[in-house]
């Protein structure tokens, strides 16, 4: 739940640094570059120094790709995502990973997913559809590649919940998350200095204390809030737990940004809600346990 109301806020902080002139690349560059520091001391707090790398080099490997697809390439989708649509929408479609993740989990382990999960799926899927604006064509049009960046961002954040649910118990979370942030961050830098870089003396204080709060809030308590989360109950359970993210994100969105949605999009926000709570729904326990 720490996870969910911290990445909530996500969204309004890059709408209000890009409000700020910052352009993508330097968001995600500086988000990076200002998290990495919080992430390595806390690292040599929990781990001590010199057992940074532990005993499994290939877990560090696996965690530093897994890092640069969901981080990097995720996160270059996810932030490019939020230029074309409200934060609150595009919260809603990042939603969807539960059930990318309730997928990807049953590819991995080779069995289907129960019947009461293809129901919630079903009904997941249909309530993204309404929110991008499904039967309302100019709403649709408007929204279509802002939401298939944001559903791109959900599915490479899906797979770094599965493959973490395997590799952080091997590795070890702080491990995982640390080195998995570190890949993305060279690659990161590269894609930075690639594109010029840009005039970081330029940045406003007010931007500067706002990218502060998303390093601080967003970055580094969410990561490390969900990965030992996922470490402890595992991802479908950890991903489906975050039901208070999106609707957190649409009141934050509305106070901060004035944001609102069309009727058909606030339809499509409960369809999803109650998808999720029909993943979330616990079997009546049995007699004597």
């Amino acid at each position: 739940m720490t996870a969910a109301l911290a990445l909530a806020t996500k969204g309004v902080a890059t709408k209000i640094l890009y409000a700020e002139d910052l352009d993508l690349a330097t968001v995600l560059f500086l988000r990076m570059l200002l998290a990495m520091p919080v992430f390595w001391v806390f690292a040599a707090i929990k781990l001590g120094h010199g057992n940074f790398i532990g005993s499994s080099t290939k877990g560090l490997v696996v965690a530093a790709a897994a890092g640069i697809f969901c981080y990097y390439m995720g996160g270059l989708a996810d932030l490019n995502s939020l230029q074309l649509i409200g934060a609150g929408v595009q919260r809603l479609l990042l939603f969807s990973y539960p059930a990318f993740t309730v997928l990807l989990d049953a590819a991995v382990r080779r069995a289907w997913p129960p019947p009461r999960q293809w129901l919630a799926l079903a009904i997941t899927y249909a309530g993204i559809f309404l929110v991008v604006g499904g039967f309302d064509p100019a709403l649709l049009a408007t929204n279509l590649l802002g939401a298939g960046l944001a559903i791109a961002a959900a599915l490479t954040f899906a797979v770094y919940i599965i493959v973490g649910q395997t590799w952080s118990r091997i590795v070890g979370s702080i491990r995982y998350t640390l080195f998995a942030h570190t890949g993305a961050f060279i690659a990161m830098t590269i894609h930075f200095g690639a594109a010029g870089g840009a005039d970081l003396a330029a940045i406003s204080g007010y931007a500067w204390a706002v990218m502060a709060f998303m390093v601080i809030v967003a970055t580094c308590i969410a990561w490390l809030a969900l990965i030992e989360g996922i470490r402890r109950i595992g991802g479908p359970r950890a991903a489906l737990i975050s039901t208070i993210g999106p609707p957190s994100t649409l009141v934050i969105a509305y106070l901060l940004l004035d944001e609102t949605m069309a009727p058909i999009q606030l339809a499509g926000a409960a369809v999803i809600a109650t998808g999720v709570l029909v993943l979330e729904a616990r079997r009546p326990a049995k007699a004597g346990t």
